[in-house]
Protein backbone atom coordinates (compact mmCIF):
# COMPACT_ATOMS: atom_id res chain seq x y z
CA UNK A 1 0.00 0.00 0.00
CA UNK A 2 2.60 2.70 0.44
CA UNK A 3 3.25 5.03 -2.09
CA UNK A 4 -0.33 4.73 -2.86
CA UNK A 5 -2.91 7.60 -2.27
CA UNK A 6 -6.83 6.93 -2.45
CA UNK A 7 -8.66 9.70 -3.47
CA UNK A 8 -12.39 8.55 -3.22
CA UNK A 9 -14.72 8.72 -0.24
CA UNK A 10 -14.91 5.64 1.77
CA UNK A 11 -13.58 3.68 5.30
CA UNK A 12 -10.34 3.54 5.46
CA UNK A 13 -8.02 2.11 8.54
CA UNK A 14 -5.20 4.73 9.70
CA UNK A 15 -2.89 4.69 12.10
CA UNK A 16 -3.27 6.06 15.38
CA UNK A 17 -0.98 7.90 18.10
CA UNK A 18 -3.58 6.33 20.42
CA UNK A 19 -5.05 2.99 19.75
CA UNK A 20 -2.62 2.61 17.00
CA UNK A 21 -5.28 1.70 14.56
CA UNK A 22 -8.69 3.14 13.61
CA UNK A 23 -11.06 3.30 10.88
CA UNK A 24 -12.40 6.86 9.71
CA UNK A 25 -14.36 8.71 7.18
CA UNK A 26 -12.17 10.46 4.57
CA UNK A 27 -12.86 12.49 2.13
CA UNK A 28 -11.30 14.88 -0.30
CA UNK A 29 -12.15 18.24 0.10
CA UNK A 30 -11.65 20.90 -2.82
CA UNK A 31 -8.44 22.27 -2.03
CA UNK A 32 -6.69 18.61 -2.35
CA UNK A 33 -6.28 18.00 1.21
CA UNK A 34 -8.45 15.00 3.05
CA UNK A 35 -10.97 15.54 5.32
CA UNK A 36 -11.41 12.87 8.55
CA UNK A 37 -14.29 12.06 10.23
CA UNK A 38 -14.91 9.77 12.93
CA UNK A 39 -18.30 8.49 10.82
CA UNK A 40 -20.11 9.07 7.52
CA UNK A 41 -22.75 10.23 8.98
CA UNK A 42 -20.63 12.93 10.38
CA UNK A 43 -20.07 14.24 6.74
CA UNK A 44 -22.88 13.32 5.61
CA UNK A 45 -24.45 16.33 8.56
CA UNK A 46 -21.94 18.68 7.70
CA UNK A 47 -20.26 18.46 10.23
CA UNK A 48 -16.23 19.80 10.47
CA UNK A 49 -13.74 16.87 10.49
CA UNK A 50 -10.90 15.81 12.65
CA UNK A 51 -8.70 16.71 10.99
CA UNK A 52 -7.61 17.77 7.60
CA UNK A 53 -4.06 16.13 5.99
CA UNK A 54 -2.09 16.50 2.90
CA UNK A 55 -2.57 13.64 0.36
CA UNK A 56 1.49 12.99 1.46
CA UNK A 57 0.54 12.81 5.22
CA UNK A 58 -3.00 10.19 4.11
CA UNK A 59 -0.70 8.18 2.41
CA UNK A 60 1.83 7.76 5.38
CA UNK A 61 -0.85 6.87 7.70
CA UNK A 62 -3.18 4.66 5.49
CA UNK A 63 -2.88 1.10 6.18
CA UNK A 64 -6.16 0.15 4.07
CA UNK A 65 -9.55 0.89 2.30
CA UNK A 66 -12.33 -0.95 3.91
CA UNK A 67 -14.65 -1.96 1.30
CA UNK A 68 -18.05 -1.94 1.96
CA UNK A 69 -21.45 -3.07 0.51
CA UNK A 70 -23.66 0.07 -0.50
CA UNK A 71 -27.18 -0.43 -0.99
CA UNK A 72 -28.72 -0.13 -4.20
Amino acid sequence: MRGTTYMTAGLYRLRTTGTGTAIFWCEPDESGDVAVFEREEQYRAGHKPMIRVSPQWFTDILIERIETERAS
